[in-house]
């Protein structure tokens, strides 16, 4: 027996074949194939079934359902042996002992069978190849006809059952019913689905009404297309169906395949309302006209029913509709409500009704499907709830009673109803008086409707003075427990400021530490030294006092940290929580009733407020160029010849005690302290050398910045490209946030003032200032030193290559330095190395390019041979950056 993998559906073999007769075998993931194994006549065994058609073609692998189709898998195979289906075994009369027995026919919903027992002749092949090739030409049906419905529209006639003991009881009307439905036929299966339109509150289900299947009809026949044409009627599923249309597409289908023009639309019953369910059945609303009979006497439920169907009536219709209303609590139901606001308000011509903004405000909301209201405070828009002395909820959701005096001595409650409520109107609630000022835009609408427009309260908003609480103080009559916040919220019931997520996790672990020294008369105290710690995460103050051997005091925690109050903040008097910008050197803080001056800043506490010096103005450099720049500006001076002045060895730098005297000589200081002092020495020092020349070079940058020569024009490009002339590129080179002296001096290719043409013009390039041919030249006839310079200059560069390779070796393994007997010497060496190590860094080019650009292949160097001659032109060429710059950062403030 054979048994395809792809499933599990094993097939006998069919009596009669011979051995050189081929077979067609069906396999349910190729279809059905010419088989090239051959089968013995009166085999016993099982083999792959062999089905044979007319005309020796393949009986098709179209889908089920479809013309001359076979669904293999789903048609059943039995014998009168009883076997299992897909078992049974077909023998031949003369080679077997089992009594003969006819085939079962393998037919599919109409399909002609393809054989009879033994009753077959398979087909002769054409030729040799005929029994390895399947059939050609044949394509299924569920290729063609994917994806294709015929659509028509029908209806049938449902009587409806109501339950008499129900709330709607037993209605006179709507007995009968007629539901619309839409017919879908399934061109490539033959299968039929049935849809219905949803209807709201409808009382029975709607949607799919028939799922996607076979459909059977009443009679047992299977539903065909050609009998779904529009004016017939077919009995199916326990109903009455009438087709009435049928959609364009159907139409143009029957006209092109069946040859049949189907009937014009026929009138169709009316769909039911949206809201037509139960309260139609109820003549609640209904669309059908009012029958006009006599009732007789009302029974002894009457009320309680009408009860019932107006609940019932008014849920069906009014369901999720509710009528807001914002409102405002008054004092008086009788105006004028704000007598002050409406004063002015009639002074500047509105004689309206108003009402005060700045009030509470609540909102009402009356629900139409239970006649229940609830009234809440309104949340206003960035303010936070704390502090709200009243609950949320002012009255929960209830019927709220007109007369609700009248009715606790009993008398009947006439409750609120639409109609009562109006903007500019009162509602009494429970003797608490809330004047309706404006409505929503639903509301609104349905009282233009009812007839009723709404015309909003104009809402007067008064400034009002804000409130400043001085901060309590000692004998104010309150006890100093806690902290500060705690006495604040004891005091004022102020709540706490909650905590700052975002300025914590940015400032995590981030201190600022400072040495103070205690203010005071007493010289012992006065000698008493303070280790004082800010947290940047939650700005707390912790103080530690050094510990002195033999001083009488200890040492140690001082004030655990905490928030202060500092009693001498800069910009007030005011005492206020310690801020950030309060710890710089030469300030006076003052906590506890202690005065400490700070005396000296940690590095890392310096470096932190350079970087940010937004938050911290004692450290920004620039400001503090800028406040020396005016003074210099409005006294016309020129403070570089004061310098070098100074500077008696001409090494463009000072000490310490020279540059704070020159700057105090020039009354630079005068108006600045000494973090600000500070921090205009740490800008300018590099190894215990205090460079003026890039102090005054930042003054010169300062000045044209804010002078009109303005910016860049091409500040969004890369390179700003100077083509036109040397001055040009000064003044370009002047504005830009480059300080090109530091920039020279810091790089490791210049030495002593001095550098090549070629590395001036790279440093150049690399900050975004490109110089043309032209600019370069003029650059080398202007700057270019005499060439004995040169040569001592080449040579000292020269040497900046391997001297880094001998910093930390002792001296006897540092190679020797040669000096030459004259500069003619040493300037045809320095020569004659440049030429060397220009060949040798071309070859090691050529190399690397040919092996990472051109693998495998030999790279052509020739296009780089002007830029490597201009390179090594600009090699020899030594310029003095320093008189460079000078031109560059000119005084023409005089």
């Amino acid at each position: 027996m054979y048994r395809n993998p792809t499933t599990a559906l094993s097939v006998p073999n069919l009596p009669g074949m011979l051995p050189d007769r081929q077979a067609w075998v069906y396999r349910e993931r190729d279809g059905f194939k010419k088989s090239s194994r051959p089968c013995t006549a009166g085999a016993d065994r099982g083999q792959d079934v062999a089905f044979f058609n007319e005309g020796n073609q393949a009986p098709g692998n179209s889908r089920p359902g479809t013309s001359g189709g076979l669904n293999f898998p789903t048609a059943d195979f039995y014998n009168k042996t009883g076997n299992r289906p897909g078992s049974a075994r077909f023998n031949n009369s003369g080679t077997n002992s089992r009594p003969r027995t006819a085939a079962p026919q393998v037919t599919y919903r109409g399909a002609t069978p393809l054989f009879t027992g033994a009753d077959f002749n398979p087909p002769e092949p054409d030729d040799e190849k005929a029994h390895s090739r399947p059939a050609t030409g044949i394509v299924p049906a569920y290729v063609t006809m994917d994806k294709l419905v015929a659509r028509f529209y029908a209806h049938f006639f449902e009587e409806r059952n109501w339950d008499r003991y129900g709330p709607l009881g037993d209605p006179q009307m709507e007995k009968e019913i007629c539901r619309l439905v839409t017919i879908q036929y399934y061109l490539y299966d033959n299968e039929v689905q049935i849809l219905e339109p949803k209807v709201t509150n409808a009382g029975m289900p709607s949607g799919t009404f028939f799922r996607k299947n076979v459909m059977i009809k009443d009679d047992g026949t299977p539903l065909r297309l050609e009998e779904l044409v529009v004016g017939g009627d077919i009995r199916m599923l326990g109903q009455e169906f009438f087709i009435t249309d049928a959609d364009e597409f159907t139409r143009q289908y029957f006209r092109d395949n069946l040859n049949t023009e189907l009937l014009h639309p026929l009138p169709r019953p009316r769909p039911l309302r949206k809201d037509a369910g139960a309260q139609t059945a109820t003549n609640l609303g209904s669309q059908l006209p009012k029958v006009k009979t006599h009732f007789g006497t009302r029974s002894t439920d009457f009320a309680t029913t009408k009860e019932v169907l107006d609940k019932t009536s008014r849920f069906l219709k009014y369901e999720g509709r509710v009528l807001r209303f914002q409102c405002v609590e008054v004092k008086s139901k009788v105006p004028p409500y704000f007598p002050e606001l409406q004063e002015k308000a009639a002074d500047s011509g509105y004689y309206g009704l108003v009402a005060s903004g700045d009030v509470k405000r609540f909102a009402l909301s009356y629900h139409l499907s239970t006649c229940n209201i609830d009234l809440v405070v309104q949340k206003e828009i960035g303010k936070p709830d704390a502090g709200q002395d009243e609950p949320k909820l002012v009255l929960k959701k209830s019927k709220l009673p007109v007369n609700w005096r009248d009715a606790q001595r009993g008398r009947p409650a006439h409750f609120y109803e639409p109609h009562d409520f109006s903007c500019g109107k009162v509602i009494d609630v429970y003797g608490r008086y809330f004047l309706l000022v404006n409505c929503d835009k639903f509301t609104r609408h349905v009282y233009e409707e009812m007839g009723n427009p709404q015309r909003d309260v104009r809402l007067i908003n008064e400034p009002k003075a804000k409130i400043v609480q001085p901060i309590p103080q000692l004998g104010d009559g309150f006890l100093a427990i806690g902290s500060n916040e705690d006495t604040l919220a004891t005091v004022y019931g102020m709540p706490k400021a909650g905590r700052d997520i975002e300025k914590i996790q940015r400032n995590q672990n981030r201190l600022l530490r400072c040495k103070a020294v205690l203010l005071s008369q007493n010289p012992i105290d006065s000698s008493r030294e303070f280790m004082i710690t800010f947290f940047l995460e939650d700005d707390t103050i912790a103080v530690y006092e050094e510990v002195k051997r033999n001083s009488g005091i200890w040492g140690g925690n001082f004030l655990k940290r905490g928030k202060y109050m500092n009693d001498l903040p800069n910009e007030s008097q005011q005492p206020r929580i310690f801020r950030p910008n309060d710890i710089y050197l030469g300030n006076v803080i003052s906590f506890n009733g202690n005065d400490f001056q700070i005396i000296e800043m940690d590095n890392m506490s310096l470096d932190f407020c350079e970087h940010f010096p937004d938050e911290f103005p004692m450290m920004d450099t620039f400001k503090i160029i800028g406040d020396m720049m005016h003074q210099i500006v409005d006294r016309r001076l020129d403070i570089r010849p004061h310098f070098r002045r100074a500077d008696t060895k001409r090494r463009r730098w000072l000490d310490q005690a020279v540059f704070v005297s020159t700057l105090d000589g020039l009354a630079l200081t005068a108006d600045l302290n000494d973090q600000e002092v500070l921090t205009l020495m740490r800008r300018f020092k590099d190894a215990d050398s205090y460079y003026y020349e890039e102090m005054c070079d930042l003054v010169s940058h300062v000045y044209a910045k804010n002078s009109s020569m303005g910016t860049p024009s091409t500040k969004s490009r890369k390179f700003t490209i100077i083509d036109s002339s040397l001055e040009a590129f000064k003044q370009n080179a002047r504005v830009r946030t480059i300080q090109w002296r530091r920039t020279f001096r810091k790089d490791p290719q210049t030495h002593d003032g001095f550098v090549t043409l070629a590395i001036l013009e790279k440093l150049f390039k690399k900050h975004g200032l490109q110089l043309a041919d032209a600019v370069v030249d003029e650059i080398r006839r202007t700057y270019e030193v005499d060439p004995d310079q040169s040569a001592i200059a080449l040579a000292e560069l020269q040497n900046l290559g391997t001297e880094h390779l001998y910093e930390g070796l002792d001296q006897k393994v540092r190679p020797k330095k040669r000096h030459a007997s004259n500069a003619a010497n040493t300037a045809t060496a320095a020569l004659n190395r440049l030429a060397t190590n220009a060949q040798a860094t071309n070859r090691l080019k050529n190399n690397l390019v040919g092996s990472v650009l051109r693998k495998g292949n030999s790279f052509d160097g020739s296009a780089l041979s002007n830029d490597n001659s201009s390179l090594d032109v600009g090699a020899s060429v030594v310029i003095n950056f320093n008189t460079l710059c000078d031109d560059i950062y000119i005084c023409d403030w005089i």
